[in-house]
């Protein structure tokens, strides 16, 4: 019996970004389409350039509020055309999300475009979300991950850069915020000329330029505030810094540092390195923490993308009683780079992981207009992404071997440890990583 040939099978081609089309309207919005063939839904995010940083001082927590009754009020009207909302600020740029089935598209970027142009912030409404702000603050206080991250801001960024205070403000400057904030918050900054809109989704059958034209093409508010540049966050002396929690059965550790961001030509090989450091469970600090000591679930690292810096480093939680042994390990493993440097088998496991997972993590459109919306946000090319990717594949083991001991030693990253000084058996001073401060559960210092 004759079987017919196997076909070949050719190799598998290196996956692009999807490409982009960017044009600006007669009213000044940018906009940047990205066609997803045979996606049911649309994603829509809209990158404003208001910042955190365009808060008034005294009145961190004004976006926050902003965004959350933009989302209050428009959810329910948008829940009739099967669309969702999100809105948020952070250090880089307010951001409004927008998701819905490709052909209500034209009517959910109505309904959003109308509160753009004439949003109806009253008192109450105000009140509503101080309210519903003072509630997150205090959950946000009960959270160890959330604690150590508001830290880590406030001892590597000067109290005068708004990146040093939490997102959403503290309850005292939230409560102080009131419905003519909201709306001079609006005026000053939110406007077309201050927007780049993002859209990701099927579109052969939809006039995409005409439906902008009369929804967001229409938004004609012009923007009284312009914010001055921003310039990197002066370096500051690396040390420990333990925050009591009386009790607390767990030790939050946050090792990081301020670091080049995504504009500097270091970042392809850096993200390898925070790959191959902490980034999966294959890690170099997962496979001594986890695998070897069962002192943690797991780690991740962290590289986000700032002005004009990044915030790097690793966080993870340990056994109370395990808590200075993680940090030896963790020090051990960081310090002994030089010697045992990154693998050519680490970085290509590193890369083929990243680039291997590209295709599943971009296949819905919000996932792409997501990662569109950052790098505008960064004020980066649209092309950013592909070459990225370009760089990644081919880094060699020493550049990111480099990358890695420059960014990650040891010497040059500040420890947080939130936890129970009395179940923390040798003294934080010996970890390794610089001076060591404690500060009780208000983060006031003491000892």
């Amino acid at each position: 019996m004759n079987h017919p040939e196997r076909p070949a099978v050719p190799p598998a081609q290196p996956w692009a970004f999807p490409t982009t089309r960017e044009s600006t309207l007669a009213n000044g919005l940018r906009t940047i389409l990205c066609s997803r063939p045979g996606r049911e839904t649309a994603a829509l995010e809209l990158v404003i350039n208001a910042p955190l940083r365009a808060e008034t001082a005294g009145l961190d927590g004004t976006a926050t509020i902003y965004c959350q009754t933009l989302t209050a009020d428009i959810s329910q009207p948008l829940e009739r055309h099967g669309a969702s909302i999100e809105a948020y600020p952070d250090f880089t740029d307010t951001r409004i999300r927008l998701e819905t089935p490709v052909p209500h598209l034209a009517k959910a970027t109505h309904v959003l475009t109308q509160w753009l142009e004439d949003p109806p912030l009253t008192t109450s409404k105000t009140r509503h979300g101080v309210q519903r702000r003072l509630h997150q603050a205090h959950h946000e206080q009960a959270s160890p991950r959330i604690q150590a991250l508001h830290a880590i801001h406030a001892e590597l960024f000067p109290a005068d850069d708004r990146t040093s205070r939490p997102r959403g403000g503290t309850p005292e400057t939230a409560a102080d915020i009131t419905c003519s904030h909201l709306l001079a918050f609006h005026d000053q900054y939110i406007s077309p000329t201050t927007t780049t809109a993002i859209l990701a989704g099927d579109f052969d059958d939809i006039d995409v330029p005409a439906l902008l034209r009369t929804t967001l093409g229409r938004w004609t508010a012009r923007t009284t505030q312009a914010l001055p540049p921003v310039l990197p966050a002066p370096r500051r002396t690396p040390r420990t810094l333990l925050i009591e929690r009386p009790g607390a059965p767990q030790s939050q550790l946050l090792l990081a540092r301020i670091g080049p961001n995504r504009h500097h030509p270091v970042w392809a090989a850096q993200s390898l390195a925070s790959h191959c450091l902490g980034g999966s469970v294959n890690s170099r600090l997962s496979r001594t923490l986890r695998e070897s000591s069962g002192y943690t679930y797991g780690i991740r690292a962290i590289a986000q993308p700032l002005h004009a810096d990044a915030l790097l480093g690793f966080e993870l939680s340990v056994d109370a009683h395990a808590t200075s042994n993680a940090i030896e390990q963790l020090h051990a493993v960081l310090a002994g780079m030089p010697e045992h440097k990154i693998t050519e088998t680490e970085a290509a496991t590193a890369a083929a992981h990243i680039l291997g997972s590209a295709p599943r993590a971009f296949q819905t459109p919000r996932a792409v207009a997501t990662a569109l919306a950052d790098t505008a946000a960064q004020h980066l090319p649209t092309g950013y992404l592909t070459h990225l990717n370009e760089s990644l594949r081919t880094l060699t083991a020493d550049a990111v071997a480099s990358a890695a001991i420059q960014a990650y030693a040891p010497q040059a990253l500040t420890l947080i440890v939130l936890g129970d000084a009395s179940r923390i058996s040798r003294p934080l001073e010996d970890a390794g990583f610089g001076h060591a401060a404690a500060l009780d559960e208000h983060h006031t210092a003491h000892g």
